[in-house]
């Protein structure tokens, strides 16, 4: 009777897929190495089990808290998120999305992001803006890449380029630390060192003029 069994070296097994229950007239080759066994599709249900390997996606949750437990092992103490592209692009975290869309800006949402290195405002540093001033802008404080300089729409408050360390309060006049400015007229003035308060004496009989 000939043999019924075909030589290994003959078989190749089938890649990744599905069979029939049956009687086979063939072997596993010596080399036979079994594929991943990754699901196309993400898992409808709640809770699965599959086998170890590697995923091409990632978590997903439609409601409830998302909480990290850190550990005592270095680099695993926090949420970890990379740049779009290694090293050259951006990373975001939204405050206040759509239900309706994950691409989609809608009013009042903010965005804290690092912009991609092809921005010319403020690249590869940290921003925080409404979403909609989150584009290639100085609409919204920044913390340049080097940690040096700190601003706020466009204007240097800290770091290189600021004007003597000036900071502006609410009518966008400079006060100038380090630097005497004695004048009379109303407003915030200092002596070099402390900021005062220029105030004038009040005048309740309009023919004395003391």
């Amino acid at each position: 009777m000939p043999d019924q069994v075909t030589p290994a070296s003959d078989a190749t097994p089938l890649s990744d897929g599905s069979a029939n229950a049956g009687i086979s007239n063939q072997y596993s080759r010596g080399d036979h190495v079994h594929p991943l066994n990754i699901k196309s599709t993400i898992p409808p249900s709640d809770n699965a089990s599959g086998s170890v390997g590697t995923s091409n996606y990632y978590a997903k949750a439609t409601s409830g808290n998302l909480q990290i437990n850190a550990t005592s092992i270095a680099y695993d103490d926090g949420l970890r998120i990379s740049r779009s592209v290694q090293n050259t692009g951006g990373s975001s975290i939204f405050l206040v999305y759509s239900r309706d869309s994950n691409i989609e800006t809608i009013a009042n949402q903010w965005q804290i992001f690092t912009p991609p290195s092809s921005y010319v405002n403020n690249p590869i540093g940290l921003n925080i803006s409404l979403s909609a001033d989150s584009s290639d802008t100085s609409r919204d404080l920044q913390i340049s890449a080097d940690g040096n300089t700190f601003s706020f729409n466009g204007q240097i408050i800290a770091g290189t380029g600021a004007s003597n360390g000036s900071v502006n309060y609410s009518q966008r006049n400079a006060i100038l630390w380090g630097t005497k400015s004695l004048g009379t007229d109303g407003d915030f003035y200092t002596n070099g060192t402390t900021v005062f308060w220029r105030d004038h004496a009040l005048q309740f009989d309009p023919y004395n003029k003391g």
